[in-house]
């Protein structure tokens, strides 16, 4: 067969496929469905597994020191003798653990993420800069010169890529800081998100950042991870013995691939988008065979004649070649298209909930990169489809078939092929929306419980004092009280606070004991009173601060239930308590309330000490932000501007973050959950729509098939009732054989995710119960269109010899 008659072949079959598309549009709608939502799944694990923009990425490593097991950062001393580790590491830096700050860029203040690192950090890992240069030796010294490299993301929005940039000064904190340089692309950091800003770290013996830091280093070359760790491990033991010589610290040394390092605990997270996009891509490849399988029952009959006229078997095959690639051209870039719309709200559900991928974000926000993805799922699914299908096509397009072919019957193989496909697809179907609708239950139950507090017409913002503005302790409490009066002066607010802390976030440790009793450690909240009446959080036993209380400094707190129950005995108002901080300062605190447990750190009430928020040691906590929430009366909106307006008058150098409702937030416990939830509800949904078109299109051709059937059935007395109820319950029947080997799959899938969701129960039986109704009634709709054919069969169609 020369190459002209194949072209004619193809030519004629995508003419006839273009006349009547239903098929192509029906096959490329599964396609781009699950390869659509499996495609951004599979980009964001191929990103996370991608290697850092980096020089030789795999000799890139964090160096973490663990004390009895405890740690991971280390401190100037430790820092400065592994920089001596020259046969070990190439070179070794340090960074910070994140910040923000105010930053103006001829534009309103803004917050914005920064991270101070030293020069040998930037040396270490070696990213590649758009322009610019890394930081001097001067500017990296304490008092030296300021400079700021900025990440290429926040040099493209905040100063709308620029490219003359360098040299230029931006404010940040009320001090006008030159920039030096722009990352091509964001700073490779652990424990948290990419910055926006870089600063050097200028550390010295009384840096506030000397105690906690951040290492990473380049390796020596010849000098493997195990190596490293080992040698770093041994020196440390010798040094530690030398300073401690009781031998009160046991220290191991953990030496990783940066990369490793970065993504650490989210390996399960990549394991259940492998699974979820396995199961859609193998869902949307039973229901092509499927189709392909039907359009060759649909074609037998004119397949035999022109296999008895003479036709060849490849020359058959060629209308379904024909099919498959318009499928794949139709189907991949719909899914494509699917893909792009989809990867946005992926990547914040993802960064939402703490696992942050700036570092890759040029490559994970590539359209070629979904159109080549998409396209290579979707090729290999239809050719799998046809390869599948091929046997039946040979069968079909057989000239021995043509004397027993009867245009628009459907031989039982082929039935019972498609059959078993619609029960595979109601299986894999079954257990993608029981684990999805185990999970959303669990994080619906997490977020209607009460958790201590009312956060309804609550809002909540902060604001963040820089040192430079507010150096003085009596600086920054005249600043809490003016904006708190500003809170209360606006119409309709019932309640305003402040807290030195997020509600939702990590609380201040500090040493703690009873006098006379044992020492131990727990979590401080600095507040006012109106924090705690704006949140309705119930006083058990005792009372609030009074304003004298605040003014004065006095030595009081409150606790809550669980500190109480852990650590205290009988009445706890008016005990007694010291709390040591740093070093060797203590103080002596009266208990005057015990309040309600909260669950803004965990599921569960964990033991919390709440102070007195003009404490000189809360004030201090300032500098990580003033957090404000007010109470609106009901139906009362909160005017965002206005507030904004209001708030500038008290501190213009000052940017207003994170001004959202206090029901918007979530615990950090439930921001995973809450992740997990809106991806398997997205991926069940879509295996409903994928089963109920592969069950609806088998459903169609049986009804098609069987037309005579049922009109002899109709003219011998059967009602049209019956005939919908005989086609509905054989449709349902396949369904229910599904949903029997499903409950087995969805109990499974949703056991292997039980570690990743809190208090997600896999042997959930309302989860159970709903799954299977939304199945049953899925599968009813899909069929009800054909069953509604099937009772409207005329009797006189029996007559008809060619009919089904």
């Amino acid at each position: 067969m020369n190459f002209s008659v194949i072209a004619h072949e193809l030519w004629q079959s995508w003419r006839a496929s273009l006349r009547r598309p239903g098929f192509v549009l029906l096959a490329g709608l599964t396609l781009a469905l699950g390869v659509g939502f499996a495609t951004p799944l599979l980009a964001v694990v191929l990103a996370l597994g991608a290697p850092l923009p980096l020089p030789q990425p795999d000799r890139a490593v964090a160096v973490e020191l663990l004390f009895n097991g405890y740690g991971g950062a280390v401190n100037r001393s430790e820092y400065k003798l592994l920089s001596d580790f020259h046969d070990v590491y190439r070179s070794v830096g340090v960074s910070a653990f994140p910040q923000q700050a105010n930053v103006s860029a001829g534009l309103a203040p803004q917050l914005a993420s920064l991270r101070r690192v030293n020069r040998k950090y930037l040396l270490a890992l070696q990213p590649r800069l758009l322009f610019g240069r890394y930081f001097s030796p001067d500017e990296d010294r304490p008092n030296g010169a300021r400079a700021v490299i900025l990440s290429h993301r926040y040099w493209q929005r905040r100063l709308a890529g620029q490219r003359d940039v360098i040299g230029k000064s931006i404010d940040i904190d009320g001090v006008q800081t030159p920039i030096v340089g722009v990352l091509a692309r964001a700073l490779p950091v652990m424990a948290g998100k990419p910055p926006a800003l870089v600063l050097p770290l200028r550390l010295y013996p009384g840096s506030p950042y000397a105690h906690s830091l951040i290492a990473v280093a380049r390796l020596a070359p010849g000098i493997s991870y195990q190596h490293a760790r080992v040698e770093t491990t041994a020196r440390m033991v010798a040094w530690a013995k030398r300073v401690d010589p009781h031998g009160r610290y046991r220290i191991t040394t953990l030496v990783l691939p940066l990369q490793q390092a970065m993504l650490y605990g989210i390996g399960q997270i990549e394991v259940m988008a492998l699974i979820v996009a396995g199961l859609l891509v193998l869902l949307t490849l039973s229901n092509l065979v499927n189709l392909i399988t039907l359009r060759t029952q649909q074609a037998k009959y004119h397949l035999s004649v022109r296999a008895a006229l003479g036709a060849s078997a490849f020359r058959l095959l060629i209308p379904a070649i024909a099919e498959s690639l318009l499928i794949v051209l139709v189907g991949a870039a719909t899914a494509a298209l699917v893909s792009m719309a989809l990867h946005p709200a992926l990547v914040s559900l993802l960064e939402a909930s703490n696992i942050h991928l700036g570092f890759n974000a040029p490559t994970l926000g590539a359209g070629a990169m979904q159109w080549i993805i998409a396209a290579l799922l979707g090729l290999l699914t239809v050719t799998l489809a046809l390869l599948m299908s091929l046997r039946r096509l040979r069968r079909g397009a057989s000239a021995q078939q043509t004397l027993q072919s009867t245009h628009g019957t459907m031989d039982p193989g082929a039935s019972r092929l498609s059959r078993g496909f619609v029960i595979v697809q109601s299986v894999l179907a079954t257990g993608l929306v029981g684990l999805a609708l185990t999970i959303g239950i669990a994080s619906h139950d997490a977020v209607a419980q009460y958790r201590g507090y009312d956060g309804h017409d609550v809002y909540a913002f902060q604001l963040l004092p820089p040192h430079a503005l507010y150096p003085q302790h009596a600086d920054l409490l005249q600043l809490s009280r003016n904006v708190l009066a500003t809170l209360r002066a606006i119409h309709g607010v019932r309640a305003a606070g402040i807290a030195s802390l997020p509600w939702f976030g990590f609380s201040e440790m500090d040493g703690i004991r009873r006098l006379g009793g044992r020492f131990d450690q727990v979590d401080m909240y600095p507040v006012d009173g109106g924090y705690l009446r704006s949140l309705r959080i119930p006083m058990l036993v005792g009372r609030a601060f009074t304003r004298a209380e605040i003014q004065s400094d006095a030595p009081v707190a409150m606790v809550n239930r669980a500190f109480v129950e852990r650590y205290l005995k009988g009445n706890a108002v008016g005990q007694d308590l010291t709390i040591q901080g740093g070093g060797s300062s203590t103080q002596a605190l009266r208990i005057v309330g015990v309040l309600h447990d909260t669950d803004n750190y965990s599921p569960h009430g964990k033991p919390l000490m709440f102070l007195p928020y003009s404490d000189p040691a809360a004030v201090r906590t300032f500098r990580s932000g003033m957090h404000f929430v007010l109470r609106l009366q009901p139906g009362v909106g909160l005017d965002a501007r206005e507030l904004k307006a209001r708030l500038r008058a008290v501190a213009p150098e000052l940017a207003v973050a994170d001004l959202r409702a206090f029901d918007q937030n979530a615990p950090e416990f439930q921001k995973l959950e809450s992740m997990i939830a809106h991806l398997t509800a997205w991926a069940g949904a879509l295996a409903l729509t994928i089963a109920a078109l592969g069950l609806y299109a088998v459903m169609r051709t049986a009804v098609s098939a069987r037309t005579r059937e049922f009109g002899i059935r109709a003219a011998i007395g059967a009602a049209p009732h019956e005939l919908l109820a005989l086609v509905l319950l054989a449709g349902l029947r396949w369904i229910g054989a599904g949903l029997l080997i499903g409950t087995g799959l969805a109990l499974l899938l949703t056991r292997s995710e039980r570690a990743l969701v809190l208090g997600t129960n896999w042997l959930n039986l309302h989860a159970l119960l709903l799954t299977w109704l939304v199945l049953i009634a899925t599968g009813f709709l899909a069929a009800l269109a054909p069953a509604l054919r099937a009772a409207r069969t005329p009797p006189t169609v029996s007559l008809n010899e060619s009919a089904g």
